[in-house]
């Protein structure tokens, strides 16, 4: 877990708007700062601009699966 002074932050990658609205509100109870993203080309644009050092994210996804995503 992050400690009190400093979030640490997480790219969370899911197609799915439920597993990712459960994820996010897990994640942000344990004091982690999460951007999320619903597909490979939204998350490699906040990969972009915000370079998380944590990324979370499904392996089967339309388009660009989690591997290619990696």
């Amino acid at each position: 877990m992050p400690s009190n002074n400093e979030k640490t932050e997480i790219l969370l990658v899911d197609d799915e708007a439920d597993i990712r609205e459960v994820l996010e509100i897990a994640l942000k109870d344990l004091g982690y700062d999460v951007r999320v993203a619903a597909n490979g080309e939204q998350a490699l644009k906040i990969f972009k601009t915000h370079s998380p050092p944590l990324v979370m994210t499904d392996i089967k996804m339309p388009s660009m699966n989690g591997i290619e995503l990696l």
